[in-house]
């Protein structure tokens, strides 16, 4: 597996409030959780037709780990910003910073 993983510290303690927050971030650019090899991840695209853009969280107790990367068929996973010029990498980067900026 390659993804990018960011730690942020949780200003609060509340593992739901977290969620809320990135579900109001990624719900309405097309996000939708589902399961994918085993992980409830938030995705948009299908791998096949479009790079699949995955999202998940880990928590600890003080903090929660996201983790970002885009899956297709042929090349299967990829962390975040191995190609540049790869558009549905840039806009999910772009979206774990909006995540990042309302979690600190």
């Amino acid at each position: 597996m390659s993804r990018t993983t960011f730690e942020l510290s949780m200003n609060t303690k509340s593992v739901d409030e977290v969620l809320q927050i990135i579900k109001k971030i990624l719900k309405p650019e097309g996000y939708n959780e589902k399961i994918v090899d085993g992980e409830m991840v938030w995705v948009k695209g299908d791998g096949v037709l479009t790079k699949m853009q995955c999202l998940t969280t880990v928590f600890t107790e003080t903090s929660v780990f996201i983790q970002g990367w885009t899956k297709d068929a042929i090349l299967g996973e990829m962390a975040l910003g191995k190609i540049k010029l790869n558009i549905p990498r840039k806009n999910l980067e772009a979206l774990i910073d909006d995540i990042k900026s309302s979690l600190c």
